[in-house]
């Protein structure tokens, strides 16, 4: 998903791609990733805001009136994810996540879109795209392992 959005950010504007490593229950996180955005939408260090709130809106206020794709991949929760939806009709979020998040359908009119697992052999296209085909061919055994353990998620 990441990678989709690096490529088909909306024409003129930009795209904020973020592994929120939504397995992991680290609060902090979302905390360092709001000063990520801020710098990367061109906010000196210093000049970054020391509260979570306010963080969240002077990102919304730089995101107004921008085209921005923001792509919050592997989000644990709606709270994780909140402070970083932007707050412009210009702008677009595209959530992913292992656990429903129906209170962002709910306040933001979020949509979800349910998807199955993979096929084995889908899954183990994703791997060739990682590794390539020479060495995913040359060990088919651990491919298939691989692919077992990780519930056909090869990627995650």
């Amino acid at each position: 998903m990441v990678a989709l959005a690096q490529e088909e950010g909306p024409a003129g504007g930009g795209r904020v791609p973020s592994a929120l490593q939504g397995i992991v229950d680290d609060r902090p996180y979302v905390t360092r990733l709001g000063v990520e955005f801020l710098q990367a939408l061109g906010v000196a260090l210093p000049d970054v805001p020391s509260g979570l709130s306010a963080r969240a809106a002077l990102y919304r206020s730089l995101l107004a009136g921008r085209r921005v794709l923001v792509v919050l991949d592997n989000a644990r929760d709606s709270s994780q994810v909140r402070p970083l939806i932007p707050g412009s009709a210009d702008c677009l979020a595209v959530i992913t996540s292992r656990n429903e998040l129906p209170d962002l359908v709910a306040a933001y009119g979020a949509r979800p879109l349910s998807l199955g697992l993979p096929s084995a052999d889908e899954a183990q296209e994703c791997l060739v795209c990682v590794l390539g085909r020479d060495r995913v061919d040359a060990a088919p055994d651990a491919v298939a392992e691989i692919i077992e353990c990780c519930g056909r998620l090869p990627l995650a």
